[in-house]
């Protein structure tokens, strides 16, 4: 029998017990005091968080502790071996830059798709998504992806001989926000409607011509971190934009607006972060004027409330941007947009990304695989996906050899990952089941 003490806080135990290979079930007694103070729940199982069998699937927790991090110390070494949940994000060849984005009506955007990738028997079977980066938000699936929304009012007297943008329009507005929604749903939150009700009222914006457009750097099973770039202009000198970088709950991006960040990259980083951080700001940051027009200044600062995760080399590292903050005080335009983005050795724990560890070293994919831009490996160390500019090769049991994979992907040359997600056991059927046939 266990006591458990007064409290007032929700108490959540759980068993994971592993005995000869098989999942043994016990019993507990619970005596509560003062029941009035104190919720307890207790669950039998052989997994932690997400279980069913001996069977078990772990992801990020970024939290406190309502959900877990990939760990290859409590994956179970299930005949069915691993499944793979891979988020892809293809960027366009031109990048928009929002300080000199005028090009509002050709403005380019990120697809997305993801590829669930497991062991079927002896074969391995991939099943493709197209439209979003699909996850599993607690106990469903959810899709993040963009909704864009273009709208637009003629110019009372056009110029008709001119090409100039801003003498054909009156206004121009072109949206296109990081949203998520259940998977299979097809409703578009973002519409004219929502866009002018949440974006364009005078207090907001005040600009006839904005274009903004948020993409995604990273989704876990928990949030997702989401860079906004936005450009406002009235059609004649004064201007204004800004970059910004920050992790939203997935459940928070089911609405369009602005929204609070939920956490920052830095709040989950070490001491060595701090440090590192602060070498870059007195090395880059610095502010000055233009010697041929006293009003123009110029700052430039490592904004660490804006880190970003980007992938390199099989990982996830950590960024930090060098904000340039420019004002014109003759015309009244502002910009504090990303000048540059610098790769720091920051160790990324395990909690914000999860099971991030390759099973077979860098140095040899890249000398098997010359063209090899990124890779993931299963907590279990049973599968490798590798991906180059043209293909995602898929290896199992990778740490006997990398030469032949066992399924090849065609990708395109700017696709990247976003999104590794991990199951074993029972859950590659459950998964496969709720995920469906390829669209």
């Amino acid at each position: 029998m266990r006591k458990i003490k007064d409290t007032d806080c929700q108490s959540v135990f759980f068993i994971n017990l592993w005995y000869n290979m098989f999942c043994i079930s016990n019993k507990m007694e619970v005596v509560i005091i003062n029941s009035k103070k104190i919720k307890a729940l207790i669950i039998f199982s052989a997994s932690l968080f997400m279980f069913n069998g001996c069977s078990f699937v772990k992801s990020e927790n970024v939290s406190s502790g309502n959900t877990s991090s990939n760990s290859s110390s409590s994956v179970t070494k299930s005949g069915a071996g691993s499944g793979l949940l891979l988020g892809l994000v293809k960027e366009p060849d031109l990048q928009n830059k929002s300080k000199n984005n005028t090009d509002f009506e050709n403005k380019s955007l990120e697809e997305y798709r993801t590829l669930w990738i497991y062991k079927d028997k002896n074969d391995v079977s991939s099943i493709e998504k197209k439209g979003g980066i699909i996850t599993p938000y607690g106990d469903k699936f959810v899709m993040v992806t963009n909704n864009s929304v273009v709208t637009s009012t003629a110019a009372d007297q056009p110029n008709q001989y001119s090409d100039n943008f801003y003498s054909k329009y009156s206004s121009y507005f072109n949206f296109s926000v990081i949203i998520s929604q259940n998977l299979n749903s097809s409703k578009k939150v973002l519409t004219e409607d929502s866009m002018k009700s949440n974006y364009l009222s005078t207090d907001q914006i005040g600009f006839p011509f904005v274009s903004r457009t948020e993409t995604i750097q990273y989704v876990g099973n928990k949030y997702a971190l989401v860079k906004t770039s936005q450009y406002a202009t009235g059609g004649g000198t004064l201007r204004s934009g800004f970059d910004d970088i920050k992790f939203y709950d997935i459940n928070n991006l089911t609405a369009v607006g602005y929204k609070r960040p939920n956490m920052n990259v830095k709040s989950m980083l070490g001491s060595d972060a701090s440090r590192q951080i602060s070498s870059l700001s007195d090395k880059y940051n610095k502010s000055q004027t233009d010697d041929n027009n006293n009003f123009i200044s110029e700052k430039f600062e490592i904004d660490d409330d804006n880190l970003t995760l980007k992938r390199s080399k099989g990982k996830w590292i950590v960024q930090a941007p060098l904000y340039e903050n420019y004002i014109h005080q003759g015309n009244g335009s502002s910009f504090n947009n990303i000048d540059t983005l610098y790769d720091t050795d920051i160790k990324v724990p395990e909690a914000v990304t999860g099971y991030d560890t390759l099973s077979v070293s860098w140095d040899i994919i890249k000398s098997k695989y010359p063209d090899a831009k990124d890779a993931v490996s299963s907590p279990n160390k049973d599968m490798l996906a590798v991906l180059t500019s043209s293909n995602l090769m898929i290896f199992l049991n990778p740490e006997k050899g990398i030469d032949n994979p066992s399924k090849t992907i065609p990708v395109d040359k700017n696709e990247k990952i976003v999104l590794n997600q991990w199951a074993a056991g029972d859950y590659i059927d459950k998964w496969s089941k709720a995920l469906g046939s390829n669209q």
